[in-house]
């Protein structure tokens, strides 16, 4: 069958080539064209040569002195201009952006001799891109550089347009609906939706594009926008930097802590090998961020290489790379956040002494007292002989004097109440035989009561982020291809590529199985199936995806822990016998989810193993890619590029049981490909940008003839033996049958989908300093893998299983804009644009009956939104000493749904599904974003400003039929400051360098722990800001404690009534570096 696919693919590349005879990878090149006049009677002049200097490309002006140049890659030339009779003509500061035409006009002067004379100029760039049809906004590698950002996601969401919420949000979009792309290769992970599931270092980059409305034909499996990167090559002189980066040192002098601890250490380098002909470009990043909150930690490595071979003017060849290497935890979940000691378990914390958790600082309120908190009385109770009470007269009454802890209630000391930190391991299990034993039981309750909950006979500390995933990810893109220029008109290149990306996360699960202290490992104890008693201490540290102290592994993916797949009778031979005591990981020993106060996991004396759920997982996601461009420029007014796009995937995907039995693994080989056709037509008084794409997608897969009758079970009257007779299940004639549980009814395959997708862009010149354009498209983009291939055995362990559906079809934008570009004088332009975009089958979700009561959910198209706005751009370009851009976003996002999930969740929770628009998550009315920058002599000061009114969440208490996202959160505001100072010496450029964030130190709310609470709260607080409540009324209501002050959750309702800290983004935080370029 792929053979049979390729086969396809190869009939029509075929098949286009011999359409138009040449080939320009879209996005990666662009056009330099002009006329050459005679500068005194302003006649054109023909076969005047025009050449890139150092490059092997040029052309000969045409009978209307006409010239272009195709297939420049991005950067910045100087072209020069021979004609006999006439000087020499150099154009220096030539710049070539992506996809675009660059326009440079030559005026040549006769000479009577030619004495070698040449005149030098500068070319005149203008701000108005007359075939710019198209949102778009063009970074080069100096401006990302220079801007106060660490990565290419950071300068590409200050773009008109972005909103960041979790993810990138373009115009509306969900974030899924974005795509970025590496030299033409899209890098996003098919199974997710994430839009870039790898790492670009920042010195890779040429050139970014951000085109957030009106992309051509070339561009597929995007709505709401493409991230164009287009790598760096090399030259034809050598070149390099180096840049570290570091917080340590400078976080602590100007704010006093440095939690991210980050270090970062990026080079680059490029030139020619051996000759001129070939040259190389590599590029790459090291580093490791401690992250702003504990279990944030992520350490990172990245590369890029490209080599490129010019065999001769007509024929070039590349190869590149891009790796990607991290170790990641988890991430704060502040429901693992506690450390816990077994000195202070709150099984045994007496009652008495509960009141004074949290009551001096609210943010100690979790279930733990510390030595703070601990007051003195108790710790003479401790030292004092005896069981103590506050009845010191014992007269049965709370006399004046008595009540110690204020709580009105006479108290007295438990037997076990000594244990409470005092320092000491304290347990029944005098003789540590793990039993309870005659004259053990101290509080006469038949339980052995113990602080040693891990039977180590030590006291020991858990850390709960411990018990938390660790993250492994790797990605790597391998491209190969070659350009053939087969006339100064036309030019092909094909390109073949494989884009590897995977994830692990694996739990490290390190337990104690020697239960009765005797240091053998008895029956019953071997948790994990080894045959052996496992080291252990408890206080050694975790660090690590594969920390050696991690006793669970299923590397092969068969969900049996690993280290029970032995040979148990020792015969030689792994059989059916061994196999029946191999570990199911649905039968996993250490998953209790135990919490010990309010909603914070953690341990007690007979809850040791409290684990996040995911033990493991894996997925292997690879895409390969074969593609081919061609390019024509016609004539002067049409330049025609045609393509074609091959992609196969080999998705895999896997999830060990949990203790609900729901686990979750896939292999599948679905693929597509693309065809499509730009003709873009340049005249004059208008430019047309006019494109046809169209896409097909096999899922290769089956499903069931009958959705509410997927698969066989055993309570199915049905054709058992295939003879056409209906009979009952037999579990004993099971081995007779022809169909097994769970198999699929009636597999039909799959239907294949196929599109039609119409681009136009509409540019028309006034004046050479004014524009109108408009652009209208219809993008598809093929849902996220997962939504078609999740759960296609119909497990129906769990509570609300989902499953995939292979026939979803391709959600659509219809997309609409028009805007105008005014240029004020040279270096100063204003972009005004409006859009209006309706978003037709996005993803949503619907409950299958099998029976009466028992229901599956499965995904199909019926989410729409809208999204509409208006967007101004303010630009002044260098060399000024004042230069940037300032962007002003109105919009407005409406949509059935925020997430695929929602509509389960309303299923889930009893609620009504909605059938009307509302707010989506992520609208934003309000963004406002620019980049500023100050350079004076070797100084440069950049600003990044970013700011937004709040985005939306749903008031709570509505009943069944909810309206969402009616209530908004607090606005937002951030800057950002890069201050530089450059020196050059020699060949060589130092520079040295300090990066602050959020300079303000502006509290910016990210979401709401508790919307209930936050709801409520925020209301009391408002109700009293506005004078709608006295000071005494508004402090009944948020002075739960009494002590005369409104309680801190209160004050500060996002962050719930546990105070979870993750609800904020970043404070002000430092940096400082220094670089080398040459």
């Amino acid at each position: 069958m792929y053979r049979r696919h390729l086969y396809i693919v190869f009939l029509i590349s075929a098949f286009v080539l011999s359409l138009l005879p040449t080939l320009a990878f879209a996005g990666t090149t662009g056009k330099i064209m002009g006329r050459v006049i005679d500068d005194a009677s302003g006649e054109a002049l023909v076969g005047v040569n025009v050449v890139i200097e150092g490059e092997n490309l040029g052309a000969a002006s045409g009978e209307n002195g006409e010239y272009f140049i195709i297939n420049v890659p991005v950067g910045i030339y100087s072209l020069q201009a021979q004609y006999m009779g006439y000087k020499m003509v150099k154009v220096n500061e030539v710049r070539v952006n992506a996809d675009l035409t660059t326009v440079v006009d030559i005026l040549m002067t006769s000479t009577v001799l030619d004495l070698g004379e040449s005149v030098v100029v500068e070319a005149k760039r203008p701000m108005v891109q007359k075939d710019l049809t198209s949102s778009r906004r063009t970074m080069t590698s100096d401006d990302i550089q220079d801007m106060p950002v660490s990565s290419v996601e950071g300068a590409v969401s200050i773009s008109a347009g972005a909103v960041t919420s979790n993810g990138l949000h373009l115009r509306g979009g969900r974030a899924s609906e974005v795509v970025y792309l590496f030299d033409g290769i899209a890098l996003n992970d098919p199974l997710t939706g994430n839009p870039n599931d790898t790492d670009i270092p920042m010195m890779a980059v040429d050139e970014t594009n951000v085109i957030s409305g009106g992309f051509g034909a070339e561009y597929g499996s995007a709505q709401s926008g493409v991230i164009s990167v287009v790598s760096a090559e090399g030259g034809r002189k050598y070149s390099g930097r180096l840049r570290y980066t570091t917080s340590n040192g400078v976080a602590n002098a100007f704010s006093g802590e440095d939690p991210h601890d980050r270090k970062s250490f990026e080079f680059s380098a490029g030139g020619p090998i051996i000759s001129q002909n070939l040259s190389f470009f590599g590029s790459g990043e090291v580093g490791e961020n401690y992250g702003r909150l504990p279990n944030q930690y992520g350490s990172l490595q990245n590369y890029t290489g490209k080599l490129t071979y010019r065999l001769s003017d007509a024929f070039k060849i590349n190869f590149s790379g891009l790796y990607t290497q991290a170790n990641e935890q988890w991430g704060y979940d502040h429901t693992f956040s506690k450390t816990i000691s077994e000195d202070r378990m709150k099984s045994y914390m007496p009652s008495y002494l509960a009141d004074l958790d949290g009551a001096s600082d609210p943010f100690k309120y979790d279930g733990i007292l510390d030595d703070s908190e601990i007051p003195e009385w108790f710790q003479e109770w401790q030292s004092t002989p005896g069981l103590q009470a506050e009845d010191l007269n014992g007269n049965g009454v709370l006399d004046t004097g008595e009540d110690l802890n204020g709580n009105g209630v006479l108290d007295s000391e438990g037997v076990l109440d000594a244990w409470y930190a005092n320092g000491q391991l304290d347990t029944e299990d005098i003789n540590f035989n793990g039993v309870l034993d005659d004259g053990e039981d101290l509080n006469d309750n038949n339980i052995l009561d113990s602080e040693d909950a891990d039977r180590n006979k030590a006291l020991t500390t858990y850390n709960m982020f411990d018990r938390e995933p660790w993250i492994d990810r790797t990605s790597y893109l391998v491209t190969g291809g070659f350009t053939h220029t087969l006339s100064a008109k036309t030019y092909y290149e094909i390109k073949a590529a494989t884009f590897n990306t995977s994830s692990t996360n694996n739990v490290i699960e390190r337990v104690n199985e020697d239960r009765n202290y005797n240091l053998i490992l008895d029956a019953g104890e071997d948790l994990n199936g080894n045959g052996v008693l496992d080291a252990y201490n408890g206080n050694d540290s975790i660090w690590g995806f594969d920390d050696s102290k991690d006793m669970f592994h299923d590397a092969n993916n068969n969900d049996y822990v690993d280290e029970s797949e032995r040979d148990w009778n020792n015969d030689g031979v792994i059989d059916d016998t061994d196999k029946a005591n191999w570990i199911h990981w649905v039968d996993f020993p250490v998953d209790e989810g135990f919490t010990y106060h309010r909603s914070f996991y953690g341990v007690g004396p007979h809850n040791p193993y409290t684990y996040n759920r995911d033990h493991w997982h894996e997925d292997q996601k690879v895409t390969n890619t074969f593609k081919g461009d061609l390019t024509s420029q016609m004539n002067v007014n049409h330049k025609v590029n045609t393509g074609f796009e091959y992609k196969g995937y080999d998705l895999y995907y896997h999830d060990t049981p949990d203790r609900y039995g729901y686990a979750e693994e896939y292999r599948v080989k679905p693929w597509e490909m693309a065809l499509y056709i730009n003709d873009k037509m340049e005249f004059p008084g208008i430019i047309v940008n006019l494109g046809l794409r169209w896409e097909w997608f096999d899922p290769k897969q089956e499903h069931p003839g009958d959705v509410s009758d997927p698969t066989w079970t055993s309570e199915d009257y049905g054709d058992w033996y295939g003879t056409g007779t209906n009979v009952a299940y037999n579990p004993a004639q099971a081995a007779n049958y022809v169909h097994e549980l769970r198999e699929i009814k009636d597999p039909q395959k799959s239907a294949t989908t196929t599109r039609f997708a119409p681009r136009l862009g509409v540019s028309y010149p006034i004046t050479d300093r004014d524009m109108l354009y408009f652009n209208y498209g219809r993008y598809y983009q093929r849902p996220r893998l997962d939504y078609l291939f999740r759960n296609i055995a119909y497990n129906m362990g769990g509570g609300f299983p989902i499953v995939g559906d292979p026939n979803l079809g391709p959600e659509l934008t219809t997309s609409y804009e028009i805007g105008v570009r005014h240029q004020f004088k040279s270096e100063i332009m204003i972009e005004a644009k409006g859009f209006y975009k309706d978003i037709f089958g996005l993803t949503d979700t619907r409950p299958i009956y099998w029976s009466v009561s028992d229901w599956y959910t499965t995904y199909f198209n019926a989410d729409y939104g809208r999204v509409r706005g208006f967007e101004l751009s303010l630009v002044k370009r260098p060399p000024s000493w004042f230069y940037g851009e300032v962007n002003y976003t109105f919009s407005i996002a409406k949509g059935k749904a925020s997430a695929v999930s929602q509509g389960y969740l309303t299923e889930w929770s009893g609620g009504i599904v909605p059938t009307f628009e509302s707010f989506l998550d992520w609208d934003q009315t309000h963004t406002f974003s620019g980049n500023m920058n100050f350079r004076y002599a070797g100084f440069l000061t950049s600003f990044v400003v970013s700011a937004g009114s709040g985005t939306r969440y749903t008031k709570p208490g509505q009943g069944r039929l909810i309206v969402n996202n009616t209530e908004s959160l607090p606005p937002t505001a951030r800057t950002d400051l890069r201050i530089s100072y450059t020196q050059n010496m020699g060949p060589t450029d130092a520079t040295v360098f300090m990066l602050a964030t959020n300079i303000f130190d502006r509290t910016n709310i990210l979401n709401v722990s508790d919307i209930e609470w936050y709801d409520v709260y925020r209301t009391y607080n408002d109700q009293y800001k506005n004078g709608s409540l006295t000071y005494d009324e508004y402090l009944a209501l948020v002075d739960s404690d009494n002590d005369g002050k409104p309680d801190y959750n209160k004050t500060h309702p996002e962050m719930g009534s546990d105070l979870d800290p993750s609800v904020y983004a970043d404070g002000r935080r430092f940096q400082v570096g220094v670089s080398f370029s040459f």
